[in-house]
């Protein structure tokens, strides 16, 4: 296809989603209606993580009791998309490795790396003599380049009897957090790790790689962590206050030291009831503010937990009842949330358990950002799972890239043996909302728009609504459509360096916002981070590499120190999550950073000297795709995310790239704009043309 149109700046965002079945109810297309049981030896099996991959494939982590040893080792299964077991992992699908025979290892929590490497945390020895880590290459053996056999121990001083991980995390350089418990006498104390990424200790962190703090003189367990976007460690757990356990929370300094300016001494414990309070799951909001999801005795037996922290550790009051949520799921029986997950619209799932040993069952609940139960959600927000004469119960939650919602677990049938399997069950969620660029009428494809810096207009050639054009800015500002409002069409806006301010023309309300967000010198990056449908105020300043966001779901903000000087920031989705990731592309050694929301720090180094960055989503996949345009020989480099690498010839010198959806079909078009003739050079993924 070739356009004519004006002399140029470039401009070109817009709005498609994914139908998906009533949420809550089980996938039918996965598994055996929604779910998958996994047997490893005919005994016990137990999962206790799992990790979607970009392809869309399910690791599960946990452990299994092998016979020959009689006693338990690490466990691994890979699913296809559709539950089979993948065979290309491990053997028929299936990982077993320990540490030391005849001692028990057991798997808790799961990481991937960005090279698609899988790192297992958990411990030793059935009251737990060490933290173990485990790496994984993609197939499922054992990574040697780590501490030379794949696997680690770690042992804390000679009086500390125990010793256990719960939960772990990647860190942008690639060094791996592990956190749990220490026992030191009759005493336990939260205990992290942090480990190289060769498999040793990290000596710059703690005392040798390891860090214990204690809360009170009994038990206090870290069981959940996250790394936040500053560098700095938030952990959850619980701690006993001399009668029963409350809430504990502590967030460390990057070398591990505790962060003062966090309640004064970098440690909170926050009682929810009068009775025992556990935290178990952990997750960060846009701006700082946390959830944390357990459970709380409510006088006869525990309910579900679900508290909402404000960023210095304060229970926010203005989420459920004064920053607390409990549910019950019946009216006997423990109810418990071990882990959480938060979807791209804001709602927030929980996952666990219903019910009392040896009967307990699956139990899901999704809640709006307020905290009251989303009835939008099976009818009553909750959802109880029962496979059967069996006891059994989730102990991890993940989102898949089209919303969906994947939970796995154990079930345990009673008998003589006990036997044991691994569950993996998959609900329909909500859909997630794809954006593709310069879409002004919102339907569903890129338009073709310009302005021209001598008079500061902006032509706007629209796909439905047709041409128009519109006299906005000033000498000096700097483009920055998006879709501020929310109305799934991009709005007309600019920065202005000389005041720090941004100009926005709303399209919904045909209205003009003027909102005050950067200096001098800073670069507009406009994204929406916090996946709520609207484009959120992000500059990048060069001066200190520093990016400053403005969330348009709540006004909060955050600052992320990530780049160096020359960098590029880069706008994208790259894990399909719904939110936009910080993204830098570095000229000098043509390496591509990013901060992936949904799979943490990622580094791809692609291209050369001269080549321009041209992220977006060329498969359709909702990932935003690695990719560069050579000018020197017209070529455009891609790394497609799920269609894998290619080459396409389009252009020619001078050309300005410019990929975009401009045929509505879901994948971002090849696309030069040629100033010398000012005509668009466009091939159509679908038509080819």
């Amino acid at each position: 296809m070739f356009f004519r149109l004006g002399l140029v700046f470039v401009l070109a965002f817009a709005f498609s989603s994914e139908i998906n079945a009533a949420p809550g109810n089980l996938d039918t297309s996965f598994g055996n209606g929604g779910t998958v049981f996994t047997d490893f030896n005919g005994f016990g099996d137990e999962a206790g993580s799992i990790i979607i991959q970009p392809d869309g494939k399910i690791v599960v982590g946990g452990y299994s009791l092998e016979p020959t040893l009689f006693s338990y080792v690490f466990a691994l299964t890979r699913y296809n998309t559709n539950g089979s077991l993948d065979t290309t992992f491990g053997t028929n699908g299936k990982v077993l490795s320990g540490f030391q025979q005849q001692l028990d290892n057991f798997a808790l929590s799961l990481n991937l790396q960005p090279d698609g490497k899988i790192v297992a945390a958990g411990y030793l020895g059935t009251s737990g003599n060490a933290i173990a880590l485990s790496r994984y290459n993609s197939n499922g053996s054992l990574d040697t380049s780590f501490n030379g056999n794949g696997t680690l121990a770690v042992y804390f001083n000679s009086g500390n009897l125990n010793a256990k991980a719960y939960s772990s995390a990647m860190q942008p350089d690639g060094k791996i957090l592990a956190a749990g418990s220490v026992r030191i006498g009759n005493d336990y104390d939260f205990a992290l790790v942090r480990v190289n990424p060769n498999g040793t200790l990290d000596t710059s962190f703690g005392v040798g790689g390891r860090v214990t703090t204690p809360f009170g003189n009994l038990r206090d367990e870290a069981r959940s962590l996250e790394v936040l976007p500053d560098g700095k460690i938030l952990v959850v757990g619980l701690a006993n206050n001399g009668s029963n356990s409350d809430l504990a929370i502590a967030k460390y300094n990057v070398d591990g030291s505790l962060d003062t300016s966090f309640d004064a001494d970098g440690k909170v414990m926050s009682p929810i009831g009068t009775g025992n309070d556990f935290g178990y799951s952990l997750a960060v909001l846009p701006g700082g503010g946390f959830l944390v999801a357990g459970e709380s005795f409510a006088g006869v037996d525990f309910d579900s937990l679900l508290a909402k922290f404000t960023s210095g550790g304060q229970l926010d009051t203005l989420f459920g009842s004064n920053g607390i949520v409990l549910t019950s799921f019946s009216s006997a029986g423990n109810d418990s949330a071990l882990s959480l997950a938060i979807q791209q619209n804001g709602k927030i799932i929980t996952s666990g358990y219903t019910g009392s040993l040896p009967n307990r069952n699956f139990a899901i609940a999704r809640f709006d950002q307020t905290g009251s139960l989303d009835l939008s959600f099976n009818g009553s927000g909750k959802i109880v799972s029962d496979f059967g004469n069996s006891d059994e119960l989730i102990t991890d939650v993940k989102l898949q890239r089209d919303g969906k919602v994947v939970a796995c677990g154990l079930r345990i049938t009673q008998g003589n043996p006990q036997t044991g399997d691994f569950v993996v069950a998959r609900y329909e969620g909500d859909p997630v909302l794809r954006r593709a660029s310069f879409d002004y009428d919102a339907d569903g494809r890129a338009d073709l728009s310009v302005r021209r810096a001598s008079d500061n207009i902006w032509y706007i050639l629209r796909g439905t609504a047709g041409y128009f054009n519109i006299t906005f800015g000033e000498p000096g500002d700097m483009i920055a459509p998006a879709d501020y409002d929310g109305d799934g069409k991009t709005d007309v806006a600019v920065f202005r360096p000389s005041n720090g301010t941004w100009y926005i023309y709303n399209s919904a309300s045909q209205s003009f916002t003027t909102v005050g967000w950067g200096v001098s010198g800073d670069m507009p990056v406009p994204a929406d981070h916090d996946g709520d449908g609207r484009a959120d105020l992000v500059v990048f300043r060069p001066s200190t590499n520093t990016w400053y966001t403005r969330f348009s779901s709540n006004n909060n903000f955050s600052t992320v120190g990530f780049g160096v000087a020359g960098d590029k920031p880069m706008v994208g989705d790259f894990d399909a999550d719904g939110k936009a990731d910080i993204a830098l592309y570095r000229p000098s050694e043509s390496n591509w950073y990013i901060l992936k929301t949904g799979f943490g720090f990622f580094v791809q180094t692609w291209g050369q000297a001269g080549d321009i960055p041209v992220p977006a989503d060329y498969d359709g996949d909702g990932a935003t795709d690695v990719a560069v345009f050579r000018p020197s020989t017209g070529q455009w480099f891609r790394i497609r995310s799920t269609a894998g690498f290619d080459t396409v010839g389009w252009g020619q010198a001078g050309d300005q790239p410019i990929p975009a959806d401009y045929d509505g079909d879901g994948k971002s078009d090849v696309a030069v704009f040629r100033p010398s003739n000012s005509t668009w050079y466009i091939v159509g993924s679908t038509s080819g043309q």
